[in-house]
């Protein structure tokens, strides 16, 4: 089940007059990662998938995609990031990374939420497309599987379901080789890239990224290796060890911050699956710390304008394009609410309102803090947009019963 933020608000709406503040915020919390008052799981995607025929790799191609559901709730033609992950044909992996990226976007409210499309690597063909050797049209294996990505794959992902605002990659063993290639001929195209039991084949790819790391920029660019310590993982171990000391000599500029993970006793196979998790809690830490930041002293210190005005300066210092979840606005916004400012309070939800101008709960949120000014006609107005969303979304029977009867009770205030 998708708990979503305005059965939150609701719920602490109903509770307001009998539980302190600091309560309400507990169980704010409390209702949006556990979803104890439904018992059942909090999914935050839908999965999809695309279908085309590749001319690079001369193959039908079927790739698995998860979108934000929140996606529905912003304006046309807003970017999302984009997390590629290899090897999409391991189907236990995959489907394993995509319940962990389901939590970090949803229950953990780690990071923001992203779009996560695979590729499939036929195990017969996976050397053939990670290799320098040449295949046709004066193009290697690894060269044809990057103009794939580059011209076919997000073009179309692009086309059929919303603009890249950013890119990140990861890939493991074979794959994380070819994350190394990337990363080195494609530095611009690339803010994220994990390379888990990862090697450098060609010692020139190794250079290029040391190269890349002495430049300083306004990409920025995360870079991030794995590998276990077990016996069958020494090989890669050493090969990051290595590449750790030469960055570290090289000095890397602003623009390039890397990390090494060794995860004592993880084998070959159990590393990917504990790398995804810590490649995106470690590159949107700093995201992360936004709102723990607001909780731990600036919604008890700043109010009106300079409030919003100071999360908003929080979101545009962040090395990378991005929307704010939802819970940051409704958990702020529900923090003044609770304290009786209503003015701040819907000052957030107006912020919110522009990242996501199709989220039908800001506009009875919005409704709710204008009847409780006694601003009649703004929330009336307020209603009415309410209504006209309402019509037009594809929303799911839970969601409209919550949000009906949200609705209802706010008609019953307005004076």
């Amino acid at each position: 089940m998708y708990l979503s933020p305005f059965l939150v608000f609701f719920i602490l709406y109903v509770f307001k007059s009998i539980i302190m503040r600091k309560l309400l915020i507990l169980l704010f919390l409390t209702a949006y990662y556990s979803s104890v008052f439904a018992q059942q799981a909090i999914v935050v995607y839908d999965n999809n998938n695309l279908n085309f025929y590749s001319r690079y790799w001369q193959d039908s191609l079927k790739i698995d995609v998860a979108i934000p559901e929140s996606k529905k709730y912003v304006a046309p033609g807003q970017g999302f990031p984009l997390l590629l992950l290899f090897d999409q044909q391991n189907r236990t992996g995959f489907e394993y990374h995509l319940h962990g990226i389901n939590l970090l976007s949803g229950a953990g409210a780690q990071i923001p939420g992203i779009i996560v499309a695979g590729l499939p690597f036929d195990p017969e063909m996976r050397l053939k497309y990670t290799d320098t050797e040449i295949l046709k049209d004066s193009l290697s294996g690894l060269e044809s599987t990057a103009k794939l990505i580059f011209n076919e794959l997000i073009p179309i992902i692009e086309r059929d379901i919303a603009p890249i605002s950013f890119l990140m990659i990861a890939g493991h063993s074979r794959t994380a080789w070819l994350v190394n290639y990337l990363l080195s001929e494609y530095p611009e195209r690339i803010h994220a890239a994990g390379s888990f039991s990862g090697f450098y084949e060609m010692d020139s790819i190794r250079q290029k990224i040391l190269d890349r790391a002495q430049k300083s920029g306004s990409h920025k660019v995360f870079y991030y290796l794995t590998s276990g310590d077990s016996f069958e993982e020494q090989t890669y171990l050493n090969q990051n060890i290595t590449m750790a000391e030469e960055l570290i000599d090289s000095r890397p500029g602003n623009s390039f911050r890397w990390e090494m993970d060794t995860f004592n006793g993880a084998n070959h196979i159990t590393n990917y699956a504990l790398s995804v998790p810590q490649f995106l809690t470690r590159y949107f830490s700093d995201y992360n710390a936004i709102i723990g930041e607001w909780f731990e002293w600036k919604q008890d210190t700043l109010k009106g304008k300079a409030a919003v005005d100071e999360l908003q300066k929080d979101f545009d210092a962040l090395p990378y394009p991005l929307i704010p979840q939802l819970l940051h606005y409704y958990s702020l916004a529900s923090h003044y609410y609770n304290n009786s400012d209503f003015e701040t309070a819907s000052l957030f939800i107006e912020n919110g309102l522009s990242y996501y101008p199709n989220e039908p709960g800001f506009k009875l949120f919005e409704a709710e803090l204008f009847a409780l000014q006694n601003m009649s006609a703004k929330a009336n107005a307020s209603l009415k947009e309410f209504e006209s969303l309402f019509e037009k979304l594809a929303l799911k029977p839970s969601e409209k019963e919550e949000l009906l009867q949200w609705y209802e009770m706010i008609k019953k205030e307005i004076k």
